[in-house]
């Protein structure tokens, strides 16, 4: 193809053409390396929350600002920048050091990799925040005695869709746990992310008036 005399953009590199892609410490892996894996679903939680989050914004402003769905919406903002760290995280894992066989992280504060691996790390401060969140808002709703379906209104299904996809991520990141891997506060965040979710999406729908459908057995033929 004739060079069009413009500067070639930063999105694309060509270097990922070999089906390989690099980690945050530089290391290069193949594109469905565990690691890509988990990044890619939390990036999907992410997206689906903005989704539910223009959904969300569109019933703010039908409800005149509702202080309950203005304070949701920071909370998933606070989530996606949150998701933004985890994959950081994520994606700094650390090599066993040298001659070592269990795996243990390394303490050279000169390795790059340990550095950067420091620099990445996910506070426990970020799962307790959540819980606080969860607390607040689940004892504000009515028991549940049954199993609701997903659903309610637009935006809480939305909600419930990035709970799901939550879910699958959680178990793409359980792979990756352990020395050098994530966290224990890692991934305490992503397990907890799914509770919260299915208390925002209820909220939610009590907040815009919805109807919680409730599963029902259905008679044996």
């Amino acid at each position: 193809m004739a060079s069009s005399g413009r500067s070639k953009s930063n999105l694309y590199t060509r270097t990922g053409d070999d089906g390989t892609s690099s980690l945050y410490t530089g290391e290069r892996r193949a594109k469905d390396d565990a690691v890509f894996e988990a990044l890619g679903s939390l990036d999907e939680v992410s997206s689906h929350l903005g989704v539910a989050r223009v959904a969300l914004r569109g019933a703010e402003a039908a409800d005149g600002g509702d202080d309950v769905l203005v304070a949701i919406d920071a909370f998933l903002e606070g989530v996606q920048s949150r998701l933004v760290e985890l994959g950081s995280h994520v994606a700094t894992p650390l090599p066993p050091p040298s001659g070592a066989s269990d795996g243990s992280e390394s303490d050279d504060e000169d390795d790059p990799v340990a550095t950067r691996r420091a620099a990445t790390a996910f506070p426990a401060t970020h799962v307790a925040a959540m819980e606080t969140f969860i607390d607040e808002i689940d004892g504000a709703l009515p028991p549940l005695t049954m199993f609701i379906l997903p659903g309610g209104t637009p935006a809480s299904a939305h909600i419930h869709v990035a709970r799901a996809v939550a879910r699958r991520a959680e178990r793409t990141v359980a792979r990756l746990r352990g020395p050098g891997g994530v966290s224990d506060d890692a991934f305490a965040y992503i397990n907890r992310l799914s509770d919260a979710l299915f208390a925002v999406a209820r909220a939610i729908c009590h907040a815009e008036g919805g109807t919680e459908t409730v599963y029902s057995k259905g008679d044996p033929q």
